[in-house]
């Protein structure tokens, strides 16, 4: 038989047990107001918030660790994505975006107060290319297409890294005949060509 809790023992479990409460409400209140937003951008099927319909979404491949969502979307297209995006934005919301959910680094692990943006729907693939391996899917291909060219290479670099986004850069010749650290390495030597005089060479 456990002992009585002391005065200070049941002080304790009831400021904790009041907190909890708390958490909950607030977080209740969060949950509302998000829903209540994305109703306006997006179909009822494509949004969940209910806890039996977002414990499939609390982890990925990487099972160890969970957090169950606010809110789980499922956006269709392009036009979707960019309106969740733009309201969560708004709101100050966190967005975490999802695959298919087997990766087994925890890239996909949602955030308590945030979105979970599903990409499952996104599945059509217009072309593959085995060499370049690259995959031509119709609705990042159009959102590629529009955004990137309103910042120059240099500023979505800049943008990337101050987000702590891992990327490559596709540099083209010209570029990477530019490159400081190249120049230094001595990538770039000039030869003498018996017919072409002097070739600058790359690697």
């Amino acid at each position: 038989m456990n002992a009585p809790l002391t005065a200070a023992q049941q002080q304790l479990l009831e400021q904790a047990t009041g907190q909890a409460d708390q958490t909950a409400l607030l977080r209740a209140s969060r949950q509302s107001a998000v829903v209540k937003a994305l109703q306006a951008v997006l179909p009822a099927h494509a949004l969940l918030w209910n806890n039996e319909d977002t414990t499939a979404y609390e982890c990925d491949g990487l099972t160890a660790y969970r957090e169950r969502p606010l809110v789980v979307v499922l956006p269709e297209t392009y036009s979707q994505v960019q309106a969740v995006l733009k309201t969560c934005c708004a709101m100050g919301v966190p967005v975490v975006a999802r695959g298919a959910g087997t990766g087994l680094s925890g890239g996909a692990m949602p955030h308590k107060l945030g979105v979970t943006l599903s990409l499952a729907k996104f599945n059509k693939i217009l072309k593959i290319d085995p060499l370049a391996r690259t995959a031509r899917v119709p609705e990042l291909y159009a959102i590629i297409d529009r955004v990137m060219p309103s910042r120059t290479t240099q500023e979505w670099v800049d943008a990337l890294i101050a987000n702590d986004i891992m990327f490559g850069s596709v540099n083209s010749i010209d570029d990477l005949i530019a490159d400081p650290h190249l120049r230094a390495l001595d990538m770039f030597p000039v030869v003498e060509h018996p017919t072409e005089g002097a070739i600058r060479l790359i690697g």
